[in-house]
């Protein structure tokens, strides 16, 4: 991710802000939306502080302090909003929003390796939903529209006419017809209640104890907003059930990760979803892959968006490209095995709290 020249400058006011003095910054280079550094203070506290994305909207990091409280009231680890000397939700310098939340412990992943970490993954997240089933108090719904299929299509329709006058980037042409087409094609969700989701369910936003590998924490709060359930599982299946990384042109959706993942959701949420629900969870999965793969072919379009690895792609047009291939792959084999999906989820759900007595085992599917 490109850095601003000035940002040394800036990053230091920023530090004053917070009346941390004398602290070492590291840098944390995997998100692909914020800028991330971990502040030690001289005290050796350790707190997490972003530089947030232009594309976020005002009010997100007070939304964070009012979903954090409502967790910890819950049981739930989450990482808190810390305010400025002047009690101030972002520090603003020169224009830039910058944002400090408290430290968790834990680590995270950039894929499930192993089949357990998906179980743990899904009671979690079950837990989580169960504590935000009452939206928090002051809550401001902002409809970020990350999983909005047809908002992110009328995007990549809007940016086919400049394809065919942008020379470099005509080539992007069939992909654009392919992902029109497959969308043409693909089911729509019936009418599902509206859920407070944490929106954003990717691998790397979940924290494990070191200890158990145990997963404690959601993190990258940004995104929590209304939606339907099968949307935001489907986007977690997504991620957690792909070993490749997500510009991995050999996608693979694993069914022993995803049979782990709905069986410790399942776990922690008897009685929780209606019958709707689960039975469009493969639906959201397809939907969640293309909604994924159109949102990074709009990127390799205009380049605005996402980071991308210099290191590894001559251009952010690339990478984004690849990425949106990816999760094309990723769209295909789930729609390709999708009622042996339906009947993995369907004997899962139907194991509701059975499925505690089987956490820690493999699950060899």
């Amino acid at each position: 991710m490109a850095t601003d020249p000035s940002e040394p400058r800036q990053l230091q006011s920023v530090l004053d802000s917070y009346g941390f003095h004398e602290a070492t910054v590291e840098e944390i280079t995997a998100g692909l939306i914020n800028r991330t550094l971990l502040v030690t203070t001289a005290c050796r506290e350790r707190y997490i502080l972003q530089r947030l994305h232009p594309a976020l909207p005002d009010g997100v990091s007070r939304n964070i302090e009012r979903v954090s409280r409502q967790l910890l009231a819950s049981g739930l680890q989450s990482p808190e909003l810390v305010r400025t000397l002047d009690g101030a939700t972002e520090a603003r310098v020169d224009g830039a929003r910058w944002r400090t939340l408290s430290y968790v412990d834990g680590f995270s992943q950039t894929a499930f390796l192993h089949a357990p970490d998906a179980y743990h993954a899904g009671r979690l997240v079950a837990r989580f939903h169960r504590a935000l089933a009452r939206q928090p108090d002051g809550f401001e719904d902002h409809d970020m529209k990350l999983l909005d299929l047809d908002y992110h299509l009328a995007r990549l329709h809007a940016c086919k006419t400049a394809l065919v006058a942008h020379r470099r980037r005509r080539t992007l042409l069939p992909l654009v017809d392919t992902l029109g087409d497959a969308a043409s094609r693909l089911p729509p969700l019936p009418a599902l209640p509206s859920r407070t989701c944490h929106g954003d369910l990717k691998v790397s936003n979940i924290l494990f104890r070191r200890q158990d590998r145990v997963a404690t924490c959601l993190i990258d709060l940004d995104t929590v907003g209304q939606g339907p359930l099968p949307l935001e599982l489907g986007d977690a299946m997504r991620s957690w059930c792909n070993r490749a990384a997500e510009d991995n042109a050999l996608a693979h959706f694993s069914d022993e990760l995803f049979r782990n993942a709905v069986l410790g959701y399942a776990s922690a949420a008897t009685d929780f979803l209606d019958e709707t629900e689960r039975v469009s969870l493969v639906t959201g999965i397809a939907r969640a892959c293309l909604t994924l793969a159109v949102r990074f072919c709009v990127d390799a379009i205009c380049e605005d968006y996402f980071a991308w690895d210099a290191t590894r792609f001559t251009s952010h047009s690339e990478h984004s490209q690849r990425r949106a291939e990816s999760q094309f792959a990723l769209y295909t084999a789930v729609h390709d095995q999708r009622q042996r999906l339906t009947d993995i989820a369907g004997a899962a759900f139907s194991a509701g709290e059975n499925a505690q007595a089987v956490t820690g085992l493999p699950f060899l599917g």
